[in-house]
Parts: structure tokens; C-alpha cells; sequence
């Protein structure tokens, strides 16, 4: 499938959410139809001229909000239930997903409240001293 999107580097809003963004658009207006493969990320990266990790963050995003489905060695598809053939009244917009979740300052997380190491420190060992 041949994904045609732009996004705008000059935005406030961050590269990977505007991707989020335009692909629920296209999902929204039936140009991405339930089970259609998504580009893989190098190819979307290639085509956009961003960053391969910029990509996978937005797919990322998309699976957090259950519109596609990865799987390794596959690829990654619109999900079924995410087109217009659902049911109205049990599905929400597509375009109002990320916009709902994420916070308007484009950080895309909520800040953590608590920082964890992610190796726990070493015990300090006084050595030990002899006198003679």
C-alpha cells in the first residue's frame, strides 16, 4: 500500500504524533481500509525523509490506540475493527484518539512521577584498615 502523507517539520507538534495523525485520518475517510498493510517503517522513514525511530514511535502510538496490529516478519496492518464498518455507536473518531491521550504539549507521555534507576547502585565497602 502507498501511503501519501506530509507532515511539517516546522510544527509544534511533534513528527511522530503528526503521522499518528494522518494515518487515523486516512483510516477516518476510508482511504486506509481494515486489514490494509501500512508502509514498513525504513520505507515510511525513506519516503518522509525522517528518522526511522520517528516512524516507529507513531506506529507504536497507533498500536497503543488499537487502530493496526504488528506482527514480526509481516508487517503492519490497519486492525479490522478500526474502519468505518464498525458500529458507530461503539467506536469513537479515529481523529480524536490521539488528541484525547496524549497531552496538548506534543510531549506525547506523561512525565514520570518517580525516577528508578535503572541499575541499582553498588554498596559503598570500607576497606578495610590494619594498624600494625
Amino acid at each position: 500500500m502507498r501511503l501519501h502523507l506530509a507532515v511539517d517539520s516546522g510544527s509544534e507538534v511533534p513528527l511522530y504524533r503528526q503521522i499518528a495523525q494522518r494515518v487515523e485520518e486516512g483510516v477516518e475517510a476510508g482511504r486506509l481500509p481494515p486489514g490494509g498493510r501500512l508502509p514498513t517503517v525504513r520505507a515510511l522513514a525513506d519516503s518522509l525523509s525522517v528518522a526511522r525511530v520517528t516512524v516507529h514511535h507513531a506506529y507504536a502510538l497507533l498500536r497503543e490506540l488499537g487502530l493496526v496490529e504488528s506482527t514480526v516478519g509481516r508487517g503492519t496492518f490497519i486492525r479490522e475493527s478500526a474502519g468505518p464498518s464498525a458500529e458507530p455507536a461503539t467506536r469513537r473518531a479515529p481523529s480524536t484518539l490521539v488528541r484525547e491521550r496524549l497531552p496538548a504539549d506534543g510531549a506525547g507521555r506523561e512525565a514520570p512521577t518517580e525516577m528508578v534507576p535503572v541499575v541499582p547502585p553498588r554498596p559503598w565497602r570500607a576497606r578495610a584498615t590494619t594498624t600494625p
